[in-house]
């Protein structure tokens, strides 16, 4: 499966499509860059139980800046923080959808009213 996203505005967007692979059921799945901003991009979406009802959320990024050496003196630390802020801001939000969503009473139907 392939997903493409669109950064930015026009007209300075660019676009990103990668290929969604490597899925194992309740553990992992990876998504890697077909074209866009990176040289490389292999992003693994990790998921390690933790009990019955939880599980910790592991992100493992390798990637390579575009124009080698260069791209790396000129934009490594930049991207490298966005990268950072990134994935603090997803974690924390799945974090608190998944809190509201435990915090919230079963729906009618919902397979935990069965």
């Amino acid at each position: 499966m392939r997903r493409e996203l669109v950064i930015g505005r026009p007209p300075m967007c660019i676009r990103w499509i990668a290929a969604h692979h490597g899925y194992i059921e309740g553990r992992q799945f990876r998504d890697t860059q077909v074209r866009g901003p990176f040289r490389s991009w292999v992003h693994t979406h990790l998921f390690e139980a933790d009990g019955q009802d939880a599980c910790y959320l592991e992100d493992r990024v390798e990637y390579e800046l575009p124009f080698g050496w260069l791209g790396e003196c000129l934009a490594g630390a930049v991207i490298e923080r966005k990268l950072e802020r990134l994935f603090e801001h997803r974690h924390r939000v799945t974090r608190e959808e998944n809190e509201q969503e435990e915090a919230s009473p079963p729906r009618r139907g919902d397979a935990k009213n069965a």
